[in-house]
């Protein structure tokens, strides 16, 4: 609750990229708890994750009109899935029921 509070805060105060760029943030570390970690991998992986988060951070930080590609990209991305399971939710109920026409055939 403490990090959305910020957030709003930071929106308010007219700096939507450290705004935005702090919601990324939150975003990816939603789920990760690095003192909780106790397996050696996870540990690792959430080094890389909080190197990448920084990194992300800065170059938004820097360059506005990267936030912008940033926000295209998960759009995309976004819509795509979305293509694709309206795609697969068509197609595979028709061949599982051919399947099944072509087992009671046999």
């Amino acid at each position: 609750m403490t990090s959305v509070s910020f957030f709003i805060i930071l929106e308010q105060d007219s700096c939507p990229r450290i705004a935005a760029a702090f919601a990324f943030l939150l975003f990816l570390l939603h789920d990760l708890d690095l003192l909780a970690l106790q397996d050696i991998r996870a540990r690792r992986a959430g080094r890389f994750a909080f190197k990448v988060m920084l990194f992300v951070f800065l170059f938004v930080f820097l360059f506005p009109g990267f936030l912008f590609l940033l926000e295209l990209a998960v759009v995309e991305i976004s819509t795509l899935i979305t293509h694709i399971n309206i795609h697969l939710s068509g197609i595979l109920p028709i061949s599982l029921n051919r399947d099944r026409l072509s087992l009671y055939s046999m």
